[in-house]
């Protein structure tokens, strides 16, 4: 019915992208490799979307960069129709007492744990596929957070094999955001002490900005 109504579901794909995400700013290629479309078809949507006043065009580091038009006459009808719906409260609403993450209690997915932002939800689905995963925390570069530290942590119960794919995963990950990560992958075990202890690392990890996209720890 949206495909219909919109006449093209390249379009569809980015409006819901844009509207999931309405703060963001995107170029053209890193559109086409979130949204797994062809750049002539993402290219030729956005000039579309431009003219209508959907979206508006900023020039940034030798690239043009598209973000979603707030000021447009459309916004406000289309935000009603595409806008995600609110789910319970976010997976980042947390707090650190005492040397443990609390979580917050109407959080209740966890893999299932819904990731608004496509950068942050392309991660969680190249790390979700590794077996032995059961926290993945983004912070550093991904928030745009000062760059120093770790951008990644990756908890599990896994063994070598497991290692190397995660490996292979963040990879993968930094060819399609175009952008180099720091990560870290520990044990359960390991996380389970580190917070016991009020480990430094893992402390102001926890405590500084940061979104979880996999928690199957529970409120460890």
């Amino acid at each position: 019915m949206i495909d219909q109504l919109f006449g093209s579901k390249t379009r569809v794909k980015l409006l819901k992208f844009f509207f999931a995400n309405q703060d963001e700013e995107f170029f053209v290629r890193e559109l086409t490799r979130l949204l797994d479309e062809q750049i002539n078809s993402i290219r030729r949507e956005l000039i579309n979307l431009a003219e209508a006043g959907v979206v508006k065009s900023i020039d940034k580091d030798n690239k043009v960069f598209y973000q979603l038009n707030k000021d447009g006459d459309m916004y406000e009808g289309l935000d009603k129709i595409l806008a995600p719906k609110e789910e319970a409260s976010s997976a980042n609403a947390k707090e650190v007492k005492a040397g443990k993450v609390v979580a917050d209690p109407t959080v209740k997915a966890k893999r299932g744990i819904v990731v608004k932002d496509a950068k942050l939800n392309l991660i969680k689905e190249e790390l979700s596929s590794v077996p032995g995963v059961t926290f993945v925390l983004a912070s550093g570069v991904l928030l745009k957070n000062s760059p120093k530290g770790v951008d990644l942590l990756v908890v599990g119960k896994f063994g070598e094999k497991e290692e190397n794919e995660i490996k292979e995963k963040v990879q993968i990950i930094e060819k399609k955001l175009n952008k180099s990560l720091n990560f870290a992958s520990i044990s359960e075990e390991s996380y389970t002490y580190r917070l016991k202890i009020n480990d430094r690392f893992l402390m102001s990890l926890l405590q500084a900005k940061n979104e979880i996209l996999i928690n199957e720890l529970g409120d460890k």
